[in-house]
């Protein structure tokens, strides 16, 4: 996935993020940023749920799922623009 959007989270000492499929993975999160891909698993693996706090959880699904579609939104208004403008935009290239 492209430009992946995550959440790090200091309670559970994880970055969360969606893969292509939309499921929510998480690997460790590295002291100096950014997280080991090579632990990186499935949060509906999980087996082990008991002290598990939901509300920040779901607070980090929330978040994630809201710059998500910031993003999706982002992206789609700058295409319209772009394709709006055309002309305005090749005027300004060949300067």
């Amino acid at each position: 996935m492209s430009d992946l959007i995550t959440v790090d989270s200091e309670y559970f000492g994880m970055t969360f993020y969606f893969d292509d499929d939309n499921d929510l993975m998480y690997a460790p999160s590295l002291i100096d940023g950014g997280y080991d891909k090579d632990c990186e698993g499935y949060v509906h693996e999980w087996d082990d749920f008991d002290g598990c706090n939901y509300k920040e959880l779901f607070a980090i699904i929330r978040e994630l799922t809201l710059l998500n579609r910031i993003k999706e939104v982002n992206e789609t208004v700058t295409q319209s623009y772009m394709y709006n403008n055309k002309e305005l935009f090749n005027k300004w290239n060949h300067h």
